[in-house]
C-alpha cells in the first residue's frame, strides 16, 4: 500500500467513526422500557411483598440483638 493510500483510508475511518456512547441501541441497553399494564405492577408489588416478608423479620432479629449490645457497652 501506498502512502497515499493509507492516508486516505486513515482519513475516511475517522469520517465514519461513530461515538458509542450515543447510539440508540447503547442508550437502550441502559433504559428499562415501562409496562403500564395492570398485570405487571401487581407482579412487580408481590415481589416486593414477598420479599420484605423475607428479609423483614431476619432484619429486626439482627437488629434486637445489635440494641442489646450497643447497650451493654454503654
Amino acid at each position: 500500500m501506498t502512502k497515499e493510500l493509507q492516508a486516505r483510508l486513515d482519513n475516511l475511518k475517522e469520517e465514519t467513526k461513530v461515538d458509542e456512547e450515543m447510539l440508540s441501541s447503547t442508550i437502550r441497553k441502559r433504559t428499562s422500557a415501562s409496562d403500564p399494564r395492570p398485570s405487571s405492577t401487581y407482579v412487580g408489588f408481590v415481589g416486593v411483598v414477598l420479599l420484605s416478608a423475607i428479609f423483614v423479620p431476619l432484619l429486626t432479629a439482627d437488629l434486637s440483638r445489635v440494641i442489646i449490645a450497643l447497650k451493654s457497652w454503654f
